[in-house]
């Protein structure tokens, strides 16, 4: 057996330190390439997510007025405890208000709150409030609501029937 026979015979393998630079450099490209749609479509993400979650917050709204059979607001709230106009990018609170003045008094209970969005998230609407009756139905006497949330040049409206039922536009 002849050990300098049987090195010259065996092969490694891997790459060369010139190959994995030019691996490197040509992944840094293409990621530099992918990164400004990754930036959009993420904020684009953060405007749909914030639709979804005032959308959950009045379908959870009007399913309690229901099945409590009381009236149930959605109001804008800084401090999470009361209504206030302080604007629904702010934070939003949904509590049963037995005498539907859009108030949490007396024996009105807060069922669920929303914190303020970390983005930069602007949610518009000519109502500070929105109030299901036991029915289902919107109290209001407008006979429905648009809230218009924009961010980044994109923007979704949720648009609320008088008959309580939405659609995001």
């Amino acid at each position: 057996m002849n050990i300098t026979s049987d090195l010259q015979h065996t092969s490694y393998g891997g790459f060369t330190l010139l190959e994995l630079i030019i691996a490197m450099t040509v992944m840094g490209i293409l990621m530099l390439t992918a990164t400004p749609p990754l930036r959009s479509y993420i904020r684009t993400n953060h405007v749909t997510a914030a639709a979804n979650d005032l959308v959950g917050a009045l379908n959870y709204a009007r399913s309690e007025a229901v099945s409590r059979q009381i009236n149930v607001t959605v109001c804008q709230s800084f401090d999470l405890e009361g209504c206030d106009s302080s604007g629904w990018e702010q934070g939003w609170i949904i509590f049963t208000d037995e005498n539907g003045d859009a108030n949490v008094d007396g024996t009105d209970s807060i069922l669920r709150a929303h914190n303020t969005f970390t983005t930069d998230i602007s949610i518009s609407s000519a109502a500070d409030a929105i109030i299901y009756q036991p029915t289902g139905f919107l109290a209001s006497p407008s006979g429905g609501d648009a809230i218009s949330i924009t961010a980044n040049n994109k923007e979704i409206n949720v648009i609320v029937n008088s008959s309580g039922s939405m659609r995001t536009e």
